[in-house]
């Protein structure tokens, strides 16, 4: 019966505990070395065998750090795109008109800001484009509450003082999820499902409609 070969895996791991140790045994021998002959050339080596341990050191530091990145990101991405599963763009029709024309040309902009936000959430992880959109979107929309406040204000819409409440409420709504996914605490989707939902959906799709068919808005 032929001799089995001893396996190899002891002394792999053998060698993979001696690896892990040596910046270790570098630096003792650096403290050894320096106290046990105080030489120049002593302390010289002993510096040499400092500086190589510490270097392995922060070599091995700096390579787990980057491997912690790389999964920490995987993570977000996966999380980015569950978050996305159920946001979908939204097509520019007369449920967004209001009958004014500088409303609806504000409401298709922000449409389109919007959209492409989502396009590129289903496409792309680039958090500073994604940034750099919900940033655009942010200005917009608050240009957009300014142009729409001083109109209802003008018409004498009845219920004027209870749509800017709305108005106030979105905007800070808006800036604050923009600067929680700038902080990485908010995902992309929970933003969109906001800016989709709540925005345009309800806000200017049903809102809006409250006062888009009155004569006095066209004024």
């Amino acid at each position: 019966m032929p001799k089995r070969r001893p396996s190899a895996e002891p002394s792999h791991a053998l060698r993979a505990w001696a690896v892990a140790q040596l910046p270790w045994a570098l630096m003792a021998a650096a403290v050894l070395v320096a106290l046990g002959v105080r030489t120049p050339a002593a302390l010289v080596s002993a510096g040499l065998l400092a500086a190589a341990g510490g270097l392995m050191l922060w070599q091995r530091m700096r390579r787990a750090r980057v491997a912690e990145d790389e999964v920490a990101s995987r993570l977000q991405e996966e999380r980015e795109t569950r978050s996305m599963e159920n946001i979908r763009p939204l097509e520019w029709g007369d449920g967004l008109r209001s009958g004014h024309p500088l409303i609806d040309q504000q409401h298709e902009q922000l449409l389109s800001i919007i959209n492409r936000i989502v396009h590129n959430g289903h496409r792309t992880h680039d958090r500073a484009l994604m940034q750099s959109l919900l940033d655009l979107a942010v200005k917009k929309l608050r240009e957009h509450f300014e142009t729409e406040d001083a109109l209802l204000r003008r018409i004498r819409f009845p219920e004027a003082e209870q749509h800017l409440a709305q108005h106030h409420w979105l905007m800070q709504t808006a800036e604050t999820l923009a600067e929680r996914y700038r902080s990485g605490e908010a995902l992309i989707g929970e933003v969109l499902d906001f800016f989709v939902d709540d925005l345009m959906q309800r806000h200017m799709m049903r809102d809006d409609a409250a006062f888009a068919l009155r004569p006095a808005v066209a004024a």
